[in-house]
């Protein structure tokens, strides 16, 4: 990905992230392959009451995660047995429910590897549900109802929330919190050095929100402006918010 290497070249502190994301991305896109000649009635992935990927086709994405990664098959193997096996639900990671049966990692790692292994679900999912620009009701995304910690603004001060799961963006309120809706809590933290960049933090839920004006955008896309502004995930945890949801690297705590 041309942009990402330019964007290595003029942030190389941010180099093993933007490195590991153009990796992330090629699994995302060679999933999604997968299903590109598959209708939603004819892949069950993208309709109905669908949680999860259909057994066929976990093993594909499992030798594919486990080369791209580098990740012995037999450390996956709890997974693809428990997503073989249609115990995986995908559909509650965004609402923050792990799964009630026990993964030989730990809590961290299981979060962070199932964002992974489930952001493909979420794209087709999105890709067939053709919303249009639908309001994000109580902070949360109309496809997926995942949280997001990333939103944008236009010039007439419209805002947008982007969802971390599906990519799904939606419009939300100009004020107040999406996380708990206080509309009294929210404060700006000074973001100077992160041109283009806003950090709102809410003191009634302790969650935080980093806005950024697409007029500076460019050709980024969400996903990798919210990796650039990592520093804005460092001075709002540095000062004890916390992010409700990950970001594309399937990471929550950066302190």
């Amino acid at each position: 990905m041309p942009i990402i290497d330019e964007l290595i070249e003029q942030k190389p502190q941010l180099a093993s992230l933007l490195n590991l994301y153009k990796k992330i991305r090629r699994f995302e896109d060679e999933v999604c392959a997968l299903f590109s000649d598959h209708s939603p009635a004819s892949s069950g992935v993208l309709s109905g009451p669908q949680i999860s990927y259909l057994p066929t086709h976990v093993k594909p994405i499992i030798d594919l995660f486990s080369s791209l990664f580098n990740v012995p098959e037999d450390m996956l193997a709890p997974v693809r047995e428990a997503m073989e096996k249609g115990r995986m639900d995908f559909t509650r990671l965004p609402m923050n429910e792990v799964p009630s049966f026990l993964f030989p990692y730990d809590e961290s790692e299981v979060a962070t590897l199932l964002f992974l292994l489930g952001k493909p679900f979420f794209l087709m999912r999105r890709k067939h549900a053709n919303p249009g620009n639908f309001f994000w009701n109580k902070g949360r995304c109309p496809i997926c109802h995942g949280a997001s910690s990333l939103a944008s603004t236009l010039c007439n001060g419209e805002r947008f929330l982007h969802c971390p799961y599906c990519s799904f963006r939606g419009t939300w309120e100009r004020t107040g919190c999406p996380h708990c809706q206080n509309q009294n809590a929210i404060a700006l933290i000074d973001a100077s050095n992160e041109l283009g960049f806003r950090l709102a933090v809410c003191s009634a839920c302790r969650g935080y929100l980093k806005i950024w004006d697409q007029g500076f955008g460019g050709r980024l896309d969400p996903d990798i402006l919210d990796l650039i502004s990592l520093p804005l995930d460092i001075l709002a945890q540095g000062k004890g918010f916390h992010r409700p949801c990950p970001n594309p690297l399937g990471m929550r705590v950066m302190v």
